[in-house]
Order: C-alpha cells, then sequence, then structure tokens
C-alpha cells in the first residue's frame, strides 16, 4: 500500500506544486495589500478542502483500477485472456496489449516445444544411426589383417555424423557462429571433395570437377558442410557413373547419374525428417541432411534447389549470390 500511496502522488505532484504556489501568492498579495488574512484563510481551508477530496477520490478510483490491472494480467498469465473485464476504452486497450502478449508466448512456447520435439527425435535417431559405423569398425578392427578402405568408410560416415550433430547445434544457436569471408570457390570445392573421397574410391564412382573461378562471400564451415552432405548423397543414391560438379555464373551445380527422385518426393525433400522412397530403400537415411543444409543456406543468404528425374540422376543448384551481409 506504500508504494501505491507514493507512487500516486507522484504522479500528482504537478497538481500539489501549483496548488502551494497558488496559496503563496495569493498570501504574499494579501500580505502586501495589507488585507484582512481571514478571507486568505477561509480560501485556503477550502480549497485545501476541497483538493484533498478529490485526491482521495482520485486515489480510491487509482487502487481499483489498479486491481483491475492485475486481475487482467493474472488472467492473462493464466490463459484466460478472452475472459479479460475492460469497460472503460483505457482498460479495453490495456486488455488488447495483454492479449496480444499472451498470443505471442503462445507462438513462442509452441515453436519451442516442437523444436524441443525435433530435438529429442534427432538426437534418437543420431544415437541409433551412430551405432552402425561404431559396430562395424569394432567388427573390422577383430579380423587379422582389418581392411584399410573399409575402415576409412566407417570413420568418414561416423565423423559426417557427428559433424551433423555439431551444425544441429549451430543451428540452433542462430547466426552467432557465422564468419563470413571472401573465399576461393575452387578451395572450398576441394576441401569437401578430399574429405568424401573414400565414398567415391568404395563405390569406384566416377568425380568430374570443372574449371572453378571466382571468389564467394560465405562461412566456410556452413559451405563445407553443405557441399559434403550433398555429395555425400549424390554417391549413397549413385550405383554406377560419375557425380559432376561444375560452376555456371555464382551457382554451383552436383549432378550426379544415380536413381533419381521420384516426382511426388521431389517437393518434400527439404521437409524435416522426410526420407521418401530412396530413403526408405537406404534404410540409413535420416532424412535431416537436406533439411539443414536449406536452413543453412537460408542463414547464408544462399540458395538450394533441386531437379531430379528417376533413373537419370539429380541436379543440386547451389546458389551462392548474396546481398544482405557484409564481409567480415
Amino acid at each position: 500500500m506504500g508504494k501505491r500511496v507514493k507512487t500516486y502522488f507522484w504522479k500528482k505532484k504537478d497538481l500539489l506544486l501549483g496548488a502551494a504556489v497558488f496559496w503563496l501568492l495569493f498570501g504574499l498579495v494579501f500580505y502586501l495589500c495589507d488585507l484582512n488574512p481571514k478571507p486568505f484563510v477561509y480560501a485556503v481551508c477550502l480549497t485545501a478542502f476541497l483538493l484533498l477530496t478529490g485526491l482521495a477520490t482520485g486515489f480510491f478510483l487509482y487502487l481499483r483500477h489498479m486491481q483491475k490491472l492485475e486481475g487482467m494480467a493474472k488472467l492473462a498469465e493464466e490463459g484466460l485472456g478472452s475472459d479479460l473485464p475492460a469497460d472503460s476504452a483505457e482498460e479495453k486497450l490495456y486488455a488488447g496489449a495483454l492479449l496480444a502478449v499472451q498470443k505471442k508466448k503462445e507462438e513462442a512456447q509452441e515453436i519451442l516445444q516442437r523444436e524441443l520435439e525435433d530435438a529429442r527425435r534427432y538426437y534418437a535417431l543420431w544415437s541409433h544411426q551412430i551405432k552402425t559405423p561404431l559396430a562395424a569398425l569394432k567388427l573390422l578392427v577383430r579380423e587379422e589383417e582389418p581392411d584399410r578402405r573399409a575402415m576409412e568408410l566407417e570413420l568418414l560416415q561416423a565423423g559426417q555424423y557427428v559433424e551433423m550433430a555439431l551444425q544441429y547445434q549451430r543451428m540452433a544457436g542462430g547466426t552467432g557462429d557465422l564468419v563470413l569471408q571472401e573465399y576461393s570457390l575452387e578451395k572450398l570445392v576441394k576441401q569437401a571433395v578430399k574429405k568424401t573421397a573414400p565414398l567415391f574410391i568404395y563405390k569406384k564412382l566416377g568425380l568430374e570437377i570443372g574449371e572453378m573461378a571466382g571468389t564467394v562471400v560465405t562461412d566456410e564451415k556452413w559451405l563445407v558442410f553443405v557441399l559434403e552432405q550433398v555429395l555425400t548423397n549424390a554417391v549413397k543414391y549413385t550405383r554406377k557413373g560419375t557425380v559432376r560438379i561444375r560452376q555456371e555464373g555464382e551457382t554451383l551445380v552436383v549432378e550426379d547419374t544415380g536413381m533419381g527422385i521420384l516426382p511426388e518426393d521431389l517437393p518434400r525433400v527439404f521437409e524435416w525428417g522426410y526420407t521418401g522412397f530412396n530413403g526408405r530403400e537406404d534404410k540409413h537415411s535420416t532424412g535431416i541432411g537436406l533439411c539443414l543444409c536449406r536452413q543453412m543456406m537460408g542463414r547464408l543468404d544462399h540458395g538450394i534447389r533441386l531437379e531430379s528425374a528417376p533413373g537419370v540422376g539429380t541436379k543440386v543448384y547451389l546458389d551462392l549470390a548474396r546481398e544482405q551481409f557484409a564481409i567480415e
């Protein structure tokens, strides 16, 4: 209560100061004119009575108003925004503001809940998938003459799973991990090719890299991760033939001669957890790699799209043009 009294009278300080100045000036006039002070005393007493009556009435209304606002805030906090009592225009404005805040809160909670559920599903799937290369490595090291190439392949797969989990964490953290600089496009492509080379060797697939010219403003770690995912998918779904990487202006094209994607699956390949027909056939597809690629390319202000036909192959277009961010 004491705090309410202090707050209320502080809001009325201009009125109280004005009354004090008026009484002072009025008394000064009576004094200088040597007038009978009784009318002045009567006037001061009357105005003081009216002022105090008005302040007391106003304080009572102020208390009732604050209690009503507190009740509205409590209802909004409990999710009962539709039951907010609002009589005056001011209270309706408060009610509208509280409803807007409540709606934003509910939307934020829904987004958080979806993200937590996605994370739970992802890490459950990740913990299951990481067991495959680890189990394979365990069997390989028990052999009298371990297959070095097969071991490298399993290590690469395990490393990719770990890198995907790290990139997932970075995505959850927003763009704070981004370091935008100017890089040689050729060097970025060679980094991704070097990391995925064991896959090409193991499956005996050809790789053709066209002439790469110019630079790109991007984040090295994020873009190389996207290239690795695209190349890994190209190898995974290509039984024989060649994977080609070429540059078309500011767009990088990765083309394979694999099984291709069904027309009904193509619009959904970037959805979280969607594996499609090819993924269900592969049994090891998580349906997360391409979704992460799209999200990361979006954060980088790049673009990604697919063209594919069953039995012909798939083309992945990475649009590296960007305008929004400056070089660090």
